[in-house]
């Protein structure tokens, strides 16, 4: 199997892939990209089974400490 060539396409692609993993926003990537639509946008961006993974882990730790910030502060409110 040989390589993939490599077009200003993938280039572009791999670009707003990468920004999107840095934590740039959609709307910024649209800015740098030029694009007039942000559903052109997100035709670039790909998310990988693993970042999937992991924004999951972060969801389920966020859940917990609002879990236990609404917990203390029904205490508090309740003293």
């Amino acid at each position: 199997m040989g390589a993939r060539a490599v077009t200003p396409h993938t280039l572009r692609h791999v670009f707003a892939s990468e920004l999107l993993r840095a934590g740039a926003n959609l709307r910024q990537i649209q800015e740098l990209l030029g694009h007039k639509h942000l559903d052109s946008t997100q035709r670039y961006t790909r998310v990988t089974a693993h970042e999937l993974r992991g924004g999951i882990k972060r969801l389920r730790w966020v859940g917990r400490i609002f879990k236990r910030y609404v917990f203390h502060m029904s205490v508090y409110l309740i003293a």
